[in-house]
């Protein structure tokens, strides 16, 4: 599996994620840069949570961009995309501030998704990180916001959320 190392490759990759994530209804009003890390850069971002591999730059409430750990395997790098590409779709339709547990729910969700359409291998284990994550925000956000989209579609359950700022 090769990974995503240079702004070259990541401009190769990175069309093919974003058409998986149009597919799957999160299309972003305004594509935002992606870019990759410099050493050092995501070190510490994250405080107590899991280990960073990707953030949501946002400033006054506007997502201006997303910053990816390097060299991750492709499957990774994407599933990190969907995820923060989740975070800039919650801001550019004007989403209530949202619990973070629901946010990082939804956005753990959104990387599920798109695994879930991945034939890779990784994609698979990649899933099972994430449905049995021990952290209360991200493992247990993804459980609650998984529960809520039974029976529901991603469009409808994103409605729910967005008129009540809370999961169905």
């Amino acid at each position: 599996m090769t990974g995503i190392h240079s702004t070259s490759e990541l401009r190769r990759y990175l069309p093919t994620v974003r058409a998986d994530l149009n597919a799957m209804g999160v299309r972003l009003r305004t594509p935002v840069r992606v870019r990759l890390a410099s050493e050092g850069e995501l070190d510490g971002t994250h405080g107590s949570g899991p280990a960073t591999f990707g953030v949501t730059h946002v400033v006054n409430d506007v997502a201006t961009g997303i910053t990816v750990y390097p060299g991750m395997p492709r499957v990774h790098f994407g599933s990190t995309v969907a995820h923060e590409s989740m975070h800039v779709w919650i801001r550019q339709h004007a989403f209530r501030s949202l619990p973070p547990a629901v946010e990082e729910g939804l956005c753990e969700l959104t990387a599920d998704e798109w695994l879930r359409r991945q034939s890779d291998p990784r994609a698979r284990l990649t899933r099972r990180a994430i449905a049995t994550s021990p952290d209360p925000v991200y493992g247990g956000g993804f459980r609650a916001a998984r529960a809520a989209l039974t029976g529901r579609r991603m469009g409808d359950l994103l409605r729910h959320v967005q008129r009540y700022g809370v999961l169905p």
